[in-house]
């Protein structure tokens, strides 16, 4: 660019500052198309997180009825071993907490 004599001083500047505007919109797309695309991923790894977590949820569930139907059933098979273990737990629960 000629930019000696006065004239074309103002057209030089006009220019610059229309690269400068072009290169902040270039840098403003790359912008939003990287911050989109870490949005998504980290949107993907939360769905799956919770995915994993629904499922750790529902194993803990299954197991935790199957144990109380298992507690359910020896109770109802054998009532007086039952209660006879309870008996002794507060017993010693009793104890402890007495030398405390």
């Amino acid at each position: 660019m000629d930019t000696e004599t006065p004239s074309a001083l103002p057209h030089a500047l006009r220019h610059l500052v229309d690269e400068a505007k072009q290169l902040v919109e270039q840098v403003e797309r790359a912008s939003e198309k990287r911050l989109d695309e870490a949005h998504e991923a980290a949107l993907k790894e939360a769905i799956g997180m919770r995915l994993k977590l629904e499922e750790i949820e529902n194993r803990a569930a299954y197991k935790a009825i199957g144990m109380a139907r298992r507690a359910d059933q020896a109770i109802q098979g054998k009532p007086y071993r039952a209660i006879a273990a309870v008996g002794a737990a507060a017993l010693l629960l009793g104890f402890l907490a007495g030398r405390g």
